[in-house]
């Protein structure tokens, strides 16, 4: 059963994984609003001010 679920999840995965960093940094703020201690409206109105990418270990940053 577990095994089917992570099947069925993958294709999310992926298509989340192709998202922009900076995209996929909002959506995770957002969606987990609440255990960062912020309301869904302050989670709403997040920018992201600077993204970069660390050369030597392709890390993206995200700020």
């Amino acid at each position: 059963m577990l095994a089917a679920a992570a099947l069925l999840a993958l294709p999310g995965l992926a298509v989340a994984q192709n998202a922009a960093p900076d995209s996929r940094a909002l959506n995770a703020l957002q969606s987990r609003a609440a255990s960062f201690g912020i309301s869904a409206a302050d989670a709403a109105d997040a920018t992201v001010s600077s993204q970069h990418t660390d050369a030597q270990n392709g890390v993206t940053h995200v700020s």
